[in-house]
């Protein structure tokens, strides 16, 4: 044996080793230099763009912008009074909690940089520059993954450029979805290694970036799991093992548990409120043609319209038709395309019918479709070069398009602020901005922040989803939408407005609108070419006194009040939640979607109120088969109009409904009394809508009152006069009256002359009485005794701790067991990516 030789080998083993040791890490040197280099190259590009989009001004123009700008503005002066947290702001919607109903990220990153700039102007410039880098440094770590760093270095800049994340910034200004948008590449990039190496940090990171995610926007962070759920069930069609990709969705679960301890309190039952109606008309505002989605040319006629990208689709489809080898990277364009069919218009009727669907809003996740597309790209290791620099050409074409179209920001905006300084000037209590939302979220922070000196309270300002005051809201915006001038004034009284600008262009009749002020005691005090402001002529805090002669009762029965401004609505839906003594203090009853608990109950205390002189009124719409005191009622569709109709015996005129309208859903009257006097003829049968059980409790069909509410037919509004036996247009007996109103810190103190005075301030549930009493009117606070003591509690904040807590536990148990092999995960060979 040779022994020397043998040295040799082992020697020259040992060396061979230790060399391939030093090239490995010489290689992570060199990788890493790349890295940063390229960073530094992204950060460059980052500063060149900020400087472009304030060439004109740094005055943001996205339509939600300023009320994130507002939100972090007042946490950052809680910040320089020493609190975290803003648990009460007066200054909107007659009081709210401000983070309530919001998830908190956006406005404490705000804060944050103001702490460093001290002007939320710039701070909005910095937060551009920083969603520019943290974006675009995702895409980095992809090149940096793939081992393709100058094409991860193109995506990373063109990222902030992408058409629909430029709209979302700049058009929208939803800086929630934005940060969101940043992060979309990290979430893929963790996802994507999780399901292809079995390491601890990948399965926590990926709980982390999902809990961030769900403090940025709970709905966009449950269509992300929906979609990664789709991935997990799609990779298991290709005969992969399901069982990781399950763990993996399990985690990413937990990850939205995780931020419970904010969630929990701050959205309470307010994530799954919404109702039938506005989850369709939310789906419908955010769906869209699929054939303008990907059409180059509208975004030139208009700016702020969605557009996905006619170079994306094309690289999509590209990618899904030509790419060899595997599948699994192809499929992530397919995925991409997926989401863009989702955001169509011809969903509509599928996904309303869908549980939950106010989270399928696929327009909402544009840009994952997007990065699915770029990442599946990336690692497309066989695309020749010159096809890469195709795709980049018109990739970046595209783009900048649209950055030329809207990435900017603006000057000053003299003319709506001269108004807002006016109406801030002569203000005592609050001001109303009745806009309909077009000037945007400017107006709401503006007479916060902007008028010199003074500070002015609002009935309005910003998400008015999320305040307590919304069904005050919507009514003020459907009178003045639909010409209802009066109970618009009225009810501005009634929310403490001594000031109102109203937008001009919103106004059909000024001289009907001066008559409605008047009557209500508003005095036109100015008027420029675009608004006008109106004063009630009372100085100092008031509440009101009021004394209204009907009560309209169920989800619908509000419809009522337009015309009959001495209508209030009630604060209850259940009629045998009110007493007899109570519904007795009124002359008419309106009721229309209302409920019972006891449907016997409910049937006699109407018989007893009508016995007692007091006019019922029962609208049969949402009646249905069932039988409520022997009358039900039955659907039909009506087109174009009632037909021949008949009220008190003789055939009247009555219009045609609306165009948007034709085809009319409504129900006549069955069981009862007969009654040949109110009916229309359809196709020779005679159908009755109005109905007497005795001579003052009426039931009423065909839809009459909401009829009347969008078309203010004459025949109509006689009908309605002569079921209730009150007249339209006429006010209720209001009166105002000075209180005093005191706030310290989370405390309110209410002191006044008198009882039984509406306050304006929002009477949340999360108020606690310390002294005195208080009912809800109006989902205002109505004074019960003549001094009242209220403290903002923050509730289940307990309940929240804990289950971010179990949720970090079970996320550590679970990815530890993932690695440990307790939980098995095999791997096929080509789920390896080769580096």
């Amino acid at each position: 044996m040779n022994i020397d030789k043998d040295v040799n080998y082992f020697t020259r083993g040992n060396a061979s080793r230790k060399d391939m040791l030093k090239d490995k890490k010489q290689q992570y040197k060199n990788k890493v230099l790349t890295l940063i280099l390229y960073f530094v190259i992204l950060c460059m590009f980052a500063i060149i763009t900020i400087l472009t989009i304030n060439k004109i001004g740094n005055y943001p123009w996205g339509s939600e912008t300023f009320g994130y700008l507002y939100k972090g503005n007042i946490l950052y002066d809680s910040f320089i009074n020493g609190e975290s947290f803003i648990s009460y702001d007066i200054n909107w919607y007659n009081g709210t909690q401000l983070l309530k109903g919001s998830e908190p990220i956006p406005y404490y990153l705000l804060a944050l940089i103001n702490l460093l700039t001290n002007d939320i102007y710039v701070t909005f410039s910095v937060f551009i520059t920083l969603v520019f880098i943290v974006g675009g440094t995702g895409f980095l770590l992809w090149g940096y993954y793939c081992n393709r760093f100058k094409l991860g270095l193109f995506f990373g800049i063109l990222w902030f450029f992408i058409p629909n994340n430029l709209r979302v910034l700049f058009s929208e200004g939803n800086l929630q979805l934005v940060i969101i948008n940043a992060l979309i590449p990290y979430l893929l990039l963790i996802y994507y290694k999780a399901t292809r190496e079995n390491k601890f940090k990948n399965y926590v990171f990926l709980s982390v970036i999902i809990c961030i995610i769900s403090l940025n926007s709970m709905h966009i962070v449950i269509m992300i799991l929906l979609a990664l759920f789709l991935l997990a069930v799609f990779d298991t069609i290709r005969k992969t093992y399901f069982g990781k990709k399950f763990f993996i969705v399990l985690l990413s679960l937990l990850g939205i548990l995780l931020s419970a301890f904010w969630l929990v309190p701050a959205l309470g039952e307010g994530l799954l409120n919404s109702n039938k109606s506005e989850v369709i008309q939310k789906l419908t505002q955010n769906s869209y043609s699929l054939l303008d989605s990907i059409s180059p040319v509208l975004r030139f006629y208009n700016v702020e319209v969605y557009y996905f990208g006619l170079s994306f689709f094309l690289v999509g489809i590209f990618s899904v038709l030509f790419m060899n080898g595997r599948r699994d990277i192809k499929n992530l364009s397919f995925y991409g395309i997926l989401i863009f069919i989702g955001t169509s218009n011809v969903f509509i009727k599928v996904l309303k019918n869908i549980p939950f669907s106010e989270f399928l809003i696929f327009s909402k996740v544009t840009s994952i479709a997007i990065a699915l597309i770029l990442v599946s790209i990336l690692l497309w290791r066989n695309l020749r070069k010159v096809l890469i620099v195709i795709i980049c050409f018109i990739l970046l074409s595209d783009s900048m398009l649209t950055f030329d179209l809207i990435g900017h920001n603006r000057e000053f905006p003299e003319g709506l602020v001269y108004s807002l300084d006016y109406a801030s000037e002569i203000a005592t209590q609050r001001i109303g901005i009745l806009d309909l939302s077009q000037y945007g979220a400017l107006p709401s922070y503006y007479l916060k922040y902007g008028v010199k000196g003074k500070s002015s309270n609002q009935v309005f300002g910003w998400q008015w989803k999320s305040a307590n005051t919304s069904e005050n809201i919507v009514m003020i915006n459907t009178a003045l939408e639909n010409n209802y001038y009066l109970v618009m004034f009225d009810r501005c009284i009634q929310l403490g407005a001594d000031t109102l600008l109203i937008k001009k262009d919103l106004i059909n009749d000024f001289n009907y609108l001066d008559e409605c002020a008047n009557q209500n005691g508003y005095i036109k005090v100015y008027e420029d070419t675009n608004d006008i402001i109106y004063k009630y002529p009372i100085e100092g805090t008031f509440g009101t006194t009021v004394k209204f002669d009907g009560i309209a009762i169920g989800k619908y029965a509000e419809n009522i009040c337009y015309s009959f401004p001495n209508f209030t609505k009630g604060d209850k839906d259940y009629i045998d939640d009110y007493t007899v003594s109570e519904l007795s203090e009124f002359k008419a009853i309106f009721l229309s979607g209302f409920k019972y608990r006891d449907k016997k109950k409910a049937e006699d205390m109407l018989k007893e109120i009508s016995e007692k002189g007091i006019r019922v009124v029962v609208d049969s719409n949402e009646l249905g088969d069932e039988e409520f005191l022997g009358i039900s009622s039955k659907k039909i569709d009506l087109e174009d109009n009632y037909g021949e109709f008949y009220f008190k015996g003789e055939r009247v005129k009555i219009g045609d409904f609306p165009e948007d309208e034709k085809i009319f859903r409504c129900s006549y009257l069955l069981g009862g009394k007969d009654d040949n006097n109110n009916y229309i003829n359809v196709d020779t049968r005679m159908l009755e809508y109005m109905k007497y059980y005795n001579e003052n409790l009426v039931f009423l069909g065909l839809n009459i009152p909401y009829f009347e509410m969008i078309t203010k037919d004459d025949v109509a509004l006689e009908i309605l006069e002569e079921a209730t036996n009150m007249e339209s247009y006429i006010l209720p007996d209001r009166k105002c009256v000075n209180i005093q109103i005191d706030f310290e810190s989370n405390r309110i103190m209410v002191n006044s002359e008198n009882n039984d005075v509406i306050v304006p301030i929002a009477a949340l549930s999360s108020f606690e009485t310390i002294e005195g009493s208080y009912q809800v009117f109006n989902n205002l606070v109505n004074l019960k005794s003549k001094e009242l003591v209220i403290e903002v509690t923050y509730p289940k904040l307990s309940a929240g701790i804990t289950i971010s807590l179990i949720s970090v536990l079970l996320i550590l148990i679970i990815s530890k067991s993932m690695v440990n092999g307790r939980i098995k995960s095999y791997l096929t060979n080509n789920e390896e990516l080769s580096k």
